[in-house]
């Protein structure tokens, strides 16, 4: 049908990595680079400028137990509660993992991915994109590499029923602490259940009416296995 299959996908790795070292006063300055780069971007022949009104950027509300929690505006109407790693947690991962990306994984394959506890700006635009689609509500939506879980957050707040999925342990553990925080807010139960997969394994995806991928290109092997998935 119409809604077999829609992918949605961003990478913006180094613009992301800008914004988590400098949070607290970089952000406007990469978010208007990122708001450029939007005109490059396009979803149904309507590019992604135009589509999606100014964002807010996302507010750090709270701490607990080694945990940000973040409010996340993606439409006029919806904010969403986020948690990822706290500051000193994710500055160190951040650090390992763009120094060396290639090495540390080389160095021990079972490694956790340590971009996966850290909200980036790109799933921001793309549960943004993602709200606007019509016959989201009701709709199978699969997400590929959901972090901290804002697309699957955002779609379930519309009415969607969500798999998440991530190899990241972690960043599941981050996604189900952030769900019953959003159900209490909308005063409803959310349609997300989470699934540990790699998307560089070779079982296949399970079936779903909308794709979601959002920067997963920052690294050459989830490059590819994106590219082969999708």
């Amino acid at each position: 049908g119409l809604w077999a299959r829609a992918v949605l996908a961003l990478s913006l790795g180094f613009l992301s990595y800008v914004w988590a070292k400098n949070r607290a006063s970089e952000w406007g300055a990469a978010w208007s680079t990122c708001d450029l780069n939007l005109s490059m971007i396009a979803i149904d022949g309507k590019d992604l400028q135009t589509t999606i009104p100014a964002l807010e950027p996302p507010k750090i509300i709270g701490r607990t137990n080694g945990k940000l929690e973040i409010l996340v505006n993606v439409s006029p109407s919806l904010n969403l509660h986020l948690f990822e790693a706290d500051n000193e947690s994710q500055q160190k991962l951040v650090d390992v993992a763009y120094t060396s990306p290639v090495a540390a994984v080389a160095a021990d394959p079972s490694a956790e991915d340590p971009y996966g506890v850290v909200l980036w700006p790109a799933a921001q635009v793309v549960a943004a994109a993602l709200v606007r689609l019509p016959h989201l509500q009701g709709a199978s939506v699969l997400e590929l590499g959901a972090g901290t879980g804002l697309c699957s957050l955002a779609a379930a707040a519309c009415g969607a029923d969500v798999l998440a999925t991530d190899y990241s342990a972690s960043a599941l553990e981050l996604l189900h602490a952030a769900i019953p925080v959003n159900e209490c807010a909308f005063g409803q139960q959310l349609q997300v259940r989470t699934q540990f997969f790699d998307i560089k394994g070779e079982e296949p995806l399970p079936p779903t009416d909308i794709l979601v991928v959002a920067d997963l290109l920052y690294m050459k092997s989830t490059s590819v296995a994106t590219a082969k998935r999708c």
